[in-house]
């Protein structure tokens, strides 16, 4: 019985015409835009022409509140029904005993529009599609609405949509089958070029400026899709792509993870079926049921986008040629995980497949019959070169049946890597094969153990294939692993060749004595020192090497790590990476360090002298930002330093001083330090003949505290140690004019510095110890100073050049490894010759005075720096 006509035609037209724009398809398919469902049988969409054109002065009845319960059997005939509607947050509901049949084009049996509205069905839903241009939707939410089905949904036709959910702005989509869903494909219908049969679809649609919301379909019931015989009736047919249990498409750009569950039963039949599929980013699709998938191309779980999951914790039963359990693309990752089977029978059907810079990971069991193929990696398509490797990995077990005749248990092409940590195992004819660069890499199963592939009768190795660097253990210079093919009968048809596992180590088959296949992985004659040529470091490869060399050492855990982390790596980058970590080189900076601070120390203790005049004590609080920059292998840095110098005038011109200074340390390889020095310096003024001589004595004493980042290894070692530096210190100058004025000067620094020696904490046998060092330094320098005096205000130019003719150059002995590597590490190679420009400006109000200053440093290393002071005199 008929029970809503026209009444609430306006409302289904509208709801319809609001999700005719890009509802097609089903939305299913390999890109985000869905393929149409008009012109299913011919381009051609049928028009919605109003029967009579209403007077403008026409008095409208009052709009009637849309049905949002029904419990009879009523029939949707007449273009744009809906059963029953909820809208504005509420619910509508098929009851248990109510039934409706949808027999026109875009009539929907329960619709769902707005956040947090409900379109529920207890009863059943029938639809026969009675025009193939019009795809029908027996549940429909839309804008947020959610949907949930516990009854029965069936429909017959060519492109329908059991529970079809869309979102149009990225509201949050949220659908759930705990019911039943059955679509078939119209039998004996011809002319067709498309067809969409889903289960449970989502649809997610993104403007600018929109908030993105989460996406989740469960079906916790039966969802039974079948169309077997739509390419033999239609075989010039573009596609039937969309024969599908679950679908979801999102934008590329997709920001929330969306998910799809299936916890009970998915059969789906047809060419191009597909249990669960993913098109977009930011998707997980998880297994937990069973999936059967049957016909040609057919796939139980298909994915293809960025950061896209698909994980199989159940059952994965597929037939058909050309046929894949689970199929990820485009940088997907797919995971058959320990609970997880899968079962593939079919001429050239994979049951994990990855291409196009994807990975899939068996950890379960995967069984093959017929002419199927265990795993495959490759890149396919025009733009493959684009894309990164794609990886196969298994360590579960590829189980042959006697029926399968090829036995390959994987396929590697185009680049395509396959890692064996599991098992391979069959009766007979098992075949592992590589091509166009692929490869077949022998690791490791869970429990330590080689993984090894067994063959009953006999077993043909055709393509490359190299042992994974899990099976290099830790120096030792050749470790071969028994019977890792095995079988009666062996071909190797070209495998037995020597294969690069890293830098430093290779690996070949050879055939044992009892003929079957061991896997041979052995040292090879590259160096460290060889591989990464540095005048800094070359004590520090030398002696790595000669460590490495020492085979059956017993290693502690750190010493593992370096082991592993040089000995297993195949990229030159990454070796010095390691070397310069370990290396300490930021130690290499000291002896600059320390005596930068006794000639700043000597800098201030000259201003304020000179400056003293007629006074008797002068203090001055300066700070200090200079930035050296990087050397060979030898991090710069930047430091941060303020402090005070304070002076007191004694008879006969002498003058003391005392100071202090704490000075942050940052290394360019984000290692970091402080530095706190005291200083004290005695001084005697002269007058001669016009010149102005100055003679002093100093000292410093610091204390260093260094956070050492060791980033190859996670780890930051610190240090504690103290360093001192005694000077004398001489200097002859003249001032030449009064007001704009010159003054050459002639300098000589006599300075002795040491560090105690140190070990480095924190960081177990990765801590450095430093033996104690000390350093002579005779440094002669030529100075000449122009300024101009105004009434409040001194602007000069300094320039200084000096030449070094001590030992600052001395390399540095370290160790490392418990004591194990002990090497040299040259120091930051400072050159004997140096010159310091600067200018700067000061200014005396009564009795205090402040100074600016900025300059550069040639020579020992180019170096910035800014200083200003600020001082007192009484």
């Amino acid at each position: 019985m008929k029970i809503y006509n026209k009444k609430y035609l306006f409302i289904g037209i509208l709801s319809a015409l609001v999700t005719a724009c890009g509802s097609g398809g089903g939305g299913g398919g390999s890109s985000f835009s869905p393929a149409p469902t008009t012109n299913i049988a011919k381009p051609e969409l049928p028009a919605i022409v109003p029967s009579s054109k209403e007077s403008d002065n026409e008095e409208h009845p009052p709009m009637p509140e849309p049905p949002t319960k029904n419990d009879k059997t009523i029939s949707l005939d007449n273009e744009g029904e809906v059963g029953v509607v909820a809208l504005d947050g509420k619910m509508a509901t098929n009851e248990i005993n109510g039934t409706i049949n949808i027999n026109s084009k875009y009539a929907t049996g329960v619709l769902s529009v707005g956040k947090n509205s409900l379109g529920v069905n207890h009863g059943t839903i029938n639809g026969t599609q009675t025009d193939p241009n019009t795809d029908m939707k027996l549940m429909e939410g839309i804008y947020g609405g959610r949907l949930h089905n516990i009854g029965t949904l069936k429909g017959t036709g060519s492109a329908i949509s059991a529970m079809s959910n869309r979102s149009y702005h990225g509201e949050e989509i949220n659908a759930t089958n705990d019911g039943e869903i059955v679509l078939n494909g119209i039998e004996n219908k011809e002319g067709l070029y498309f067809t969409s049969l889903i289960g449970m679809e989502a649809i997610k649609y993104m403007k600018k400026d929109d908030v993105e919301e989460k996406a989740t379909l469960i079906n916790n019931g039966d969802i039974d899709i079948h169309y077997n015989n739509f390419h033999l009736l239609n075989p010039t047919a573009v596609s039937s792509m969309y024969i599908q249990g679950m679908s979801i498409t999102t934008p590329k750009d997709s920001t929330v993870m969306d998910n799809l569950l299936n916890n009970g039963n998915i059969n789906v039949s047809g060419r191009h079926s597909a249990g669960m599929v993913a098109n977009g980013k930011n998707i997980t699709l998880v297994n937990k049921g069973t999936i059967k998938t049957n016909g040609e191309d057919s796939n139980g779980m298909r994915a293809s986008g960025e950061n896209i999951k698909v994980i199989n914790e159940g059952t994965i039963d597929v037939t058909g040629p050309y046929s894949h359990g689970i199929s990820v693309t485009e940088g997907a990752v797919g995971i058959n995980e320990t609970t997880g089977t899968i079962k593939i029978d079919g001429k050239n059907a994979f049951a994990m497949s990855a291409t196009n810079g994807s990975k899939v990971i068996n950890k379960g069991k995967i069984f093959l019959n017929g002419e199927s193929i265990g795993m495959y990696a490759g890149n396919v398509g025009v733009n493959s070169d684009k894309y990164e490797t794609s990886t196969i990995v298994n360590e579960g077990e590829i189980i042959f049946s006697d029926s399968n005749p090829y036995k390959i248990a994987i396929w590697a092409s185009d680049n395509g890597t396959y890692v064996n940590k599991g098992k391979i195992l069959g009766e007979d004819g098992i075949e592992i094969k590589t091509e166009d660069k692929g490869k077949f890499i022998v690791g490791k199963e869970a429990s330590g153990d080689v993984s090894r592939v067994r063959s009953k009768r006999s077993l043909k190795i055709d393509g490359d294939v190299v042992a994974s660097k899990d099976l290099i253990e830790d120096n030792k210079k050749e470790i071969i692993y028994k019977d890792v093919f095995s079988a009666p009968k062996i071909e190797l048809a070209r495998s037995t060749d020597s294969k690069a596992v890293s830098m430093f180590y290779n690996s070949k088959l050879e055939l044992n004595e009892s003929k079957n296949v061991d896997m041979v992985v052995y040292r090879n004659e590259t160096t460290i020192e060889e591989s990464y040529e540095s005048t800094e470091f070359s004590s520090l490869t030398n002696s790595l090497d000669s460590y490495l060399d020492v085979e059956g050492m017993e290693l502690s855990k750190d010493e593992k790590l370096v082991v592993d982390k040089i000995l297993k790596s195949d990229n030159v980058n990454e070796i010095k990476k390691v070397v310069k970590d370990l290396s300490g080189e930021i130690y290499a900076n000291l002896p600059r360090q320390i005596f930068d601070i006794q000639d700043r120390f000597i800098k201030e203790d000259g201003k304020l002298i000179d400056n003293l005049n007629e006074y008797s004590y002068n203090f001055n609080f300066f700070g200090d930002k200079s930035s050296v920059k990087d050397k060979g292998d030898i991090s710069g840095y930047k430091t941060t330093s303020e402090g005070f110098v304070g002076t007191k005038r004694f008879e006969n011109d002498i003058y003391a001083t005392i100071g202090y200074e704490n000075s942050s340390v940052k290394h360019n390889e984000g290692s970091k330090g402080s530095i706190q020095s005291i200083h004290t310096g005695i001084y005697k003024k002269l007058l001669l003949n016009e010149f102005d001589i100055k003679l002093g004595l100093n000292g410093e004493y610091n204390f260093h505290e260094t956070n050492r980042e060791i980033d190859s290894f996670d780890k930051k070692a610190k240090g504690k140690y103290n360093s001192y530096t005694l000077g004398a210190n001489g200097e002859i100058s003249r001032v030449y004019g009064d007001s704009l004025y010159i003054k050459p000067t002639l300098g000589l620094n006599l300075g002795y510095g040491k560090y105690e020696k140190f070990s480095e904490k924190n960081a177990g046998d990765l801590g450095l110890t430093v033996k104690e060092e000390n350093y002579f330094s005779v440094l002669p320098s030529v100075g000449f100073k122009v300024g101009k005096n105004f009434e409040f205000v001194d602007i000069y130019s300094n320039a200084i050049y000096s030449y070094e003719l001590g030992d600052l150059n001395k390399k540095q002995g370290m160790s490392l490894l418990g004591d194990k590597v002990n090497y040299k590490l040259n120091s930051d190679s400072l050159e004997k010759a140096n010159l310091v420009l600067n200018t700067g400006v000061s200014t005396e109000i009564k009795d205090f005075k402040i100074t600016f200053e900025i300059g550069k440093e040639f020579g020992k290393r180019d170096n910035n720096y800014l200083a200003l002071g600020i001082g007192y005199k009484f």
